[in-house]
């Protein structure tokens, strides 16, 4: 027993000298876990970014497997969240590390560790808020591809949306991308933006849910926004690439609104006026009609304009756009008590927020 088990610490001595020795020898995936780890150059992004280029899915593989993605995520927004670009070799450096994280999605390997990782790429959008243009550019045009390749990468990229609104108390939903593109100079972000927006809104394969994303970006301005961008001078550099996406944000709302019109003919659908008078006349006669009537009397109820007013309309749109789309009634039960037991939970806060409201006031008197 004693020999075998000095032959068994011999072993693991040597896997550990070979790890070590591994990780010193430049161009190993072990290599770059550690100068990710603790300090890389951009001279040495710029080779990680050819090596994972070349696709030798076997390498590529292997340096997944040592946590390589999420080492290459934390140094991709340790730039952001520790506020360090200083200098404009930082500011390449950020930019080619999402360059990086770019052509690991280009490998099956690389793409499949994303997909699989619910948060693999967790905290990526709070890079938006950056100032360096270049790295944001690719940023969105990463997203975008990523929201396009199927519906989990969608599900991805519009949690990380969502992850951004709730950090940065963004009053609105893509509210910040919208905005970028108005206050960014450089054509190629306002293209790679646009992009990133007809990606959200048109991969759904569902019309009712392009629309519904679609209508989000027009209450907050893109029509406007895309007025505007057509009014620069189109000998612009890069400005030919930026009409393609302009033209097609427009060109798929049309064919949507038709497409629309074919199954619900007469209705307006970007018209509130339009859209109520065709669910009235639908459910005029109805068992539906005095639960439709009650559920409008209920939304008088609701407060105007405030961030609660915001969380209760995502709740309410999140809750009818289930119920529409369930197929039975054990579906309907189903849904229906998971449903109740979020309002239960989201009240019980609130009603915990609002007596604690209560309590500083009186305090305050």
């Amino acid at each position: 027993m004693r020999r075998i088990i000095l032959t068994n610490r011999h072993k693991i001595s040597e896997l550990l000298d070979e790890s070590e020795g591994a990780a010193r020898k430049p161009g190993t995936p072990e290599w770059y876990i550690r100068i990710l780890t603790e300090s890389i150059s951009l001279q040495q992004i710029s080779a990680f970014r050819k090596t994972l280029a070349q696709g030798d899915e076997k390498w590529i593989q292997a340096w997944l497997e040592l946590g390589g993605l999420s080492h290459l995520m934390t140094a991709i927004n340790h730039y952001e969240h520790h506020h360090c670009l200083k200098s404009l070799v930082e500011v390449v450096c950020q930019r080619e590390l999402v360059n990086c994280l770019k052509a690991l999605l280009n490998s099956p390997n690389g793409l499949q560790a994303v997909l699989s990782q619910d948060n693999a790429i967790s905290g990526i959008f709070l890079n938006l808020k950056s100032n360096n243009v270049m790295m944001k550019s690719n940023l969105v045009q990463l997203m975008a591809a990523l929201a396009m390749v199927d519906e989990k990468g969608y599900e991805m990229v519009m949690h990380e949306l969502v992850y951004f609104q709730k950090t940065t108390a963004e009053k609105r939903r893509f509210l910040t991308l919208v905005k970028s593109i108005k206050i960014t100079v450089e054509i190629d972000y306002k293209t790679s933006a646009m992009f990133l927006i007809n990606a959200l809104v048109n991969a759904p394969k569902e019309l009712d849910d392009r629309i519904r994303i679609r209508k989000q970006f027009l209450d907050i301005g893109i029509e406007q926004i895309i007025t505007e961008l057509r009014a620069i001078d189109k000998d612009e550099e890069g400005m030919e690439d930026l009409i393609v996406q302009l033209d097609t944000f427009e060109n798929e709302m049309q064919a949507d609104v038709e497409e629309y019109a074919s199954i619900r003919p007469g209705v307006e659908l970007l018209e509130a006026k339009s859209v109520f008078a065709a669910v009235e006349e639908r459910f005029k006669g109805t068992p539906l009609e005095n639960t439709y009537l009650n559920f409008l009397q209920h939304m008088l109820l609701l407060p105007e304009e405030d961030k609660l007013a915001e969380e209760i309309g995502q709740l309410l749109q999140k809750v009818v756009h289930r119920a529409v789309i369930l197929k039975d009634s054990d579906e309907v039960d189903k849904m229906g008590r998971l449903t109740l037991s979020e309002i239960k939970k989201n009240c019980k806060h609130k009603h915990h927020d609002h007596k604690h409201e209560k309590k500083v006031q009186v305090e305050n008197q």
